[in-house]
């Protein structure tokens, strides 16, 4: 990523201090500063668990540092020759030395001309600038297109390569570009040469951890060795960094943290000196989806005062400069996949589920992370008609939302539950559940079944066990089933029955008929779907209301013996259930239901006329 045209202000904070390079002893000499610049002291130590020392200086208020990379090396190539004897600097006055740094100008030019051309468009995000150096300012280039003949006299050879890091877990890159210029008519003693390698490798986790991290690092290093005749100057500028970019609930970059290091050396035959310190981000922030930061760098350790006073803009450079744009790469390489919903999967257990006509379905869905590990976080559900209810849950590990037909509906309309995810771990790719409205079907042509009912009145325990078949009365069409109690006729029912009575003398059993159906008992059944019944409970997760009805012959009841005299049992072996359709009147005592129209099954105990009731059956549908 290039950074915008043009020049920016870069405001110093606490002792960054970005000096004015002194001469020598200038920092501890000067008493009065320059307009626009305050005499400020820098404290830092010599080597790493040194003694700490003091150097005062003039610092600039406000430094204007150059957003454009090619004026950037520029300046930090002027202000790296303050640093060196000078003995050492005089000899680069030559005409070959001084040929060969116009074409290293040049060069930098040509690279940035390159870059910007081949950024990413609208926001270079992914794009360093100093990707691919392939651009040479020359007029000629050679036949194997790495090395060109200037019209100065000097000639340029580069060679780079780069490696796309795309691991699981991991993007990023690892390059190398090498340029040499070197003049080609002037040789020995007076000939002249430049150099330099710069290496960059940075990689970024692809999605945030659990906290809602995403680790890197950043590793930039620039070595530049100059030849002038038998002078040599070695300069070398890195920036080693972690980066850490933090997204917020909102599955948005929140933060960024760099935390890390700079350093920069200059070597001669006659001088070896030293600068370095921290380097550290603030201001983070994306606008109109474009990422921004500010980079801000100390000094820390200094081989004398004037390096470590001056070397703040060194500093600047390396990282505000250089760095600055890989972060930028690094925070869009960590935004990519958690904000476009590539870290984090919403699983339905079922892509389509069914629903009865006013009924409901459950949608259970869980979320797992790029490892394909579940995890709890908050899902929502979004359905345009406003039919799923919660809209908002907590996945822990499932979300239940509850999907509720209308009565209104049509079989065969389908609906459409979106299932999003927001957190720190990234958006969650949106899955879509389709529901389907099922259309009303047919009641099952066939129950049957078996019950036990045990009466017990004064000790006396009566107990029944019954076994009936009822079948779909034919008079009521398939069509008008779930419309209305559909009434079922016995095929057969019978009864096995026994009395006992442990403190008397009353005991007795046998077997019976149970399809009585006359004015004093009837043997039926009825079943009702309450889906679309307006005056039964919505939602109702029950809508099958029955009724299951088994009686004997009332005039001529069995009768057991009971001491002198001869007593009879009730013919209402079984008698259960709302009988009428579900009405604004209906009392709802009475009811028993199912959720499953093949399986009506179920207990009850009740007190009746001084009796006590206890009904067990189950009855199965078929047909």
């Amino acid at each position: 990523m290039i950074a915008p045209r043009g020049w920016s202000v870069l405001m110093i904070v606490g002792l960054v201090a970005l000096f004015a390079a002194p001469t020598a002893g200038a920092a501890k000499k000067a008493k009065h500063c320059p307009a626009g610049q305050v005499r400020r002291t820098i404290t830092y130590v010599h080597h790493k668990g040194g003694p700490v020392d003091h150097a005062t200086g003039c610092v600039v208020k406000n430094v204007i540092i150059p957003t454009s990379v090619a004026a950037a090396q520029s300046k930090l190539r002027a202000l790296a020759a303050t640093l060196v004897p000078v003995k050492v600097a005089r000899a680069f006055k030559t005409s070959s030395a001084r040929k060969v740094a116009a074409i290293d100008a040049k060069t930098d030019a040509a690279f940035v001309a390159y870059a910007n051309a081949h950024a990413p468009m609208p926001e270079p995000v992914a794009q360093s600038a100093f990707h691919g150096v392939h651009a040479i300012a020359a007029e000629t280039k050679s036949a194997d297109g790495n090395s060109v003949t200037n019209d100065n006299g000097t000639e340029t050879k580069h060679a780079d390569y780069a490696n796309i890091i795309n691991t699981a877990e991991d993007s990023g890159e690892d390059w190398q570009s090498t340029t040499t210029t070197k003049a080609t008519r002037v040789t020995g003693a007076r000939a002249a040469s430049t150099k330099r390698v710069l290496k960059v490798r940075y990689v970024m986790n692809k999605c945030p951890d659990a906290t809602g991290a995403s680790h890197g690092t950043l590793d930039i290093s620039q070595r530049i060795t100059s030849t002038s005749g038998t002078t040599v100057i070695g300069e070398t500028a890195t920036l080693n960094a972690q980066v850490i970019v933090h997204f917020g609930d909102n599955a948005q970059f929140a933060s960024v943290e760099v935390i890390g290091t700079w350093k920069f050396t200059s070597h001669t035959a006659h001088s070896n000196r030293s600068v370095s310190g921290n380097v550290s981000a603030s201001n983070g922030q994306v606008i109109e989806g474009r990422a921004y930061v500010d980079l801000s760098t100390t000094v820390t350790t200094g081989t004398d005062d004037n390096i470590a006073a001056g070397g703040g803009l060194l500093g600047a450079y390396i990282a505000h400069i250089v760095g600055h744009d890989y972060v930028i790469d690094m925070i869009g390489a960590a935004r990519g996949r958690p904000e476009g919903g590539g870290c984090v999967r919403i699983v339905p257990n079922a892509d389509t589920v069914h629903v009865k006509l006013g009924g409901s379905v459950a949608i259970v869905a869980h979320l797992t992370d790029h490892h394909d590990q579940t995890f709890s976080g908050p899902m929502s559900a979004i359905n345009t008609s406003g039919r799923v209810n919660p809209a908002d849950t907590q996945a822990d590990t499932d979300a239940t939302f509850t999907y509720y037909a209308p009565l209104d509906a049509k079989g065969g309309d389908t609906d459409i539950v979106r299932l999003t995810h927001a957190s720190k771990r990234g958006k969650g790719h949106d899955a879509m559940v389709n529901v389907v409205i099922d259309p009303r079907s047919g009641f099952p042509h066939q129950y049957d079944g078996t019950w036990t009912r045990v009466t017990t009145y004064l000790g006396i325990t009566v107990t029944v066990h019954g076994t009936a078949t009822y079948v779909h009365n034919p008079v009521f069409p398939a069509y008008l089933d779930g419309t209305t109690s559909i009434p079922y006729d016995v095929v057969s029912a019978s009864v096995t029955w026994a009395v006992t009575n442990p403190a008397g003398p009353c005991s007795g059993g046998g077997s019976a008929d149970a399809t009585q159906n006359d004015a004093i008992g009837a043997t039926a059944m009825t079943l009702e779907d309450v889906s679309a019944n307006p005056y039964a409970p919505h939602p109702e997760p029950r809508p099958f209301y029955y009724s299951l009805r088994a009686h004997g012959d009332a005039i001529h009841p069995p009768t057991y013996p009971c001491g002198p005299t001869t007593e009879s049992i009730g013919t209402d072996y079984l008698d259960i259930g709302h009988v009428s359709p579900i009405a604004p009147e209906s009392s709802f005592d009475d009811v028993v239901k199912s959720d499953n129209i093949n399986l009506l099954h179920g207990h009850l105990e009740h007190d009746e006329s001084g009796l006590h009731v206890v009904d067990d059956w189950s009855f199965t549908g078929s047909g």
